[in-house]
């Protein structure tokens, strides 16, 4: 099982989500979309290579509900990279 490690990037992204999401659809929609981002990040502590090669090179991502999560894949760790709404641009990290 590999070990998940947020960047602060990442960090910052996801108070970001909750915070705009609670703004625009209120506080449940908010904690429904940020606990099935979660859920698909700790899964990759189990299935490191289950997301797509990423656009970004020596990444992987994976998308939940229109959410585009970048991450690096090593001997034991899962970097979140960054997190952002499959509508914006791809990241500079």
């Amino acid at each position: 099982m590999h070990k998940i490690i947020y960047s602060e990037n990442a960090v910052q992204d996801f108070e970001h989500i909750v915070f705009d999401l609670t703004e625009y659809a209120g506080f449940s929609s908010a904690i429904t979309i940020f606990e099935d981002i979660k859920q698909a990040i700790e899964l990759l502590a189990y299935m490191p290579l289950m997301g797509v090669v990423g656009s970004v090179e020596e990444t992987r991502e994976i998308y939940v509900r229109g959410y585009r999560i970048f991450y690096r894949v090593s001997s034991a760790e899962i970097q979140i990279s960054t997190i952002i709404h499959c509508k914006r641009l791809y990241p500079n990290f």
